[in-house]
């Protein structure tokens, strides 16, 4: 019998060799890359600038406070324009504690509400007083703007993140731009910026200017509530395009995408690692589009000052008070009789610890049913 040559019986040692070889290249890249996405992130303690007396963790559902700052420092300047650094944008994504529902309620920035004391970026303690929302982030950066949140709603807040201009349309850019229906012309002469009607896709930087345009555009009236609204649109569609793109699955476009949302963000140490937010993008996976929704806090015009709005009552409290008890904001189909957990969903995942028992689908609704539209919804309206 021929035997096998020393060349012949070595080659699948090299073969193996070499398959270990690459292994540990792409542990030691992948750890690299982790590595330098969590120090793109930029942290905040918010402890001393919250105070002792916060509302209360009353169930395992997750809190978010999405931030959009107008800020013009650093490489945000070739935006153009001034501003003291504003909230441009708020938006407080609620979680349900048995990953079934999730909920996005917009603030208006025009609201005028009581704002509680806040430690000013020298240190001195801001009194409260009636102001207008916005001018909580001038005040107090983000912790000054969950402060605020806290004390209006009585919703405890477990995070907040920070996306300023550059990040925005990076991320938009790292995904390949993102499809949006455009209902009504947009004509900003001010600002040169121009849309027509239809289904388009926008780069990052046109993305930017269609949510923060607020005059010129139709018959409105360049108020902040419309914006919200395309706001809102926008949003779902960018979540439609990371989820069913294949960005998800292809290393380089997630790590582009992932570099570009970690290098302009701010957030609170809880949230400020790849990890902590792995986690909590596991949760919106499970919950799944046709479950997430977004709405605004009711509101209407503040009498002093038509360009200025309060929130309606009792219908804003009814609506804060359902996400306190981690109750949907419009009726939930009922539970399955094999339970409330949907195939392929996992166990929860979550920055705060386990999961409590499923409380969100079988919860009764609340006393009203607020106006929403799902993240699903088609983003150009059928041929």
């Amino acid at each position: 019998m021929e035997q096998d040559s020393p060349r012949g019986r070595r080659w699948p040692w090299v073969v193996g060799g070499l398959l270990v070889a690459l292994l540990a290249i792409g542990a030691v890249v992948v750890w690299l890359a982790y590595r330098n996405l969590d120090s793109n992130i930029t942290t905040i303690d918010p402890a001393e600038g919250l105070g002792d007396v916060r509302p209360a963790k009353e169930n395992e559902a997750l809190n978010v406070l999405a931030i959009g700052s107008d800020t013009r420092e650093g490489d945000n300047s070739v935006v153009g324009g001034d501003s003291p650094g504003l909230a441009d944008t708020t938006m407080v994504v609620h979680l349900s504690a048995d990953n079934t529902w999730a909920a996005g309620v917009s603030i208006p920035r025009d609201s005028m509400v009581q704002m509680p004391d806040c430690v000013g970026a020298d240190g001195v303690v801001v009194p409260g007083a009636l102001r207008q929302f916005n001018a909580a982030y001038p005040i107090g950066g983000p912790v000054c703007v969950q402060r605020t949140v806290e004390s209006l709603t009585g919703l405890r807040i477990d995070h907040f993140v920070v996306v300023d201009f550059v990040g925005f349309v990076e991320m938009v850019d790292a995904v390949g731009g993102v499809t949006i229906y455009i209902p009504e012309p947009i004509s900003d002469p001010q600002s040169k910026i121009y849309f027509e009607t239809g289904c388009q896709t926008l780069d990052g930087k046109q993305a930017l200017d269609y949510v923060r345009v607020r005059k010129g555009v139709g018959g409105g009236d360049g108020s902040d509530i419309s914006r919200i609204e395309r706001q809102q649109a926008f949003l779902s569609s960018l979540i439609q395009k990371v989820t069913s793109s294949g960005v998800l699955f292809n290393p380089i476009d997630l790590y582009d995408f992932l570099d570009a949302a970690t290098t302009s963000v701010t957030t609170d140490p809880g949230i400020g690692s790849i990890r902590s937010m792995a986690s909590v993008a596991v949760r919106v996976r499970q919950i799944g589009l046709e479950s997430i929704e977004f709405t605004t806090v009711p509101h209407e015009v503040y009498p002093p000052d038509p360009n200025r709005v309060q929130w309606t009552q009792p219908e804003a409290d009814e609506m804060w008070a359902a996400l306190r008890a981690d109750e949907p904001l419009t009726p939930r189909p009922a539970p399955t009789p094999s339970g409330t957990a949907r195939a392929g969903d996992g166990p929860s995942a979550s920055t705060d610890g386990p999961s409590a028992p499923a409380t969100g689908s079988g919860a009764p609704s609340p006393s009203s049913s607020f106006d929403t539209t799902r993240a699903d919804q088609p983003i150009c309206p059928a041929a």
